[in-house]
């Protein structure tokens, strides 16, 4: 009976940090969200004489740079949604097997379940 019980709270407390993991991982997504926006904004006015002095360099020149290193800071960023997502999929599933074993219903009728 207590190994039974140990086993139901070892679960229980695997479930939890799933969960935890889970929310963890969303909100991340979103901060980096907003993070790429101000560091895409701050690339601009950098890149069009704010703060710096590019008079030496042409027009062309700055703009192809910019434009360089904007496609490289989407990619970074897309690349990190990706895992993201990825991680919150492996979650979802190990919270579906954690459930079977528990009795839980969150991830299988909740609308998280629905999206992946």
């Amino acid at each position: 009976m207590a190994d039974e019980k140990d086993n139901f709270e070892n679960l229980r407390c695997e479930y939890s940090e799933v969960n935890h993991n889970h929310r963890h991982y969303s909100n991340l997504r979103f901060a980096a969200f907003a993070l790429y926006f101000v560091v895409l904004g701050g690339l601009l006015y950098f890149s069009y004489g704010g703060g710096t002095n590019l008079s030496s360099l042409s027009w062309w020149t700055i703009i192809f740079r910019t434009q360089l290193i904007a496609l490289l800071l989407t990619a970074a960023f897309f690349a990190f949604e990706i895992f993201c997502e990825l991680t919150m999929r492996q979650l979802r599933k190990v919270a579906g097997e954690l459930e079977e074993a528990l009795g839980f219903r969150q991830f299988k009728t909740g609308s998280v379940s629905e999206i992946g």
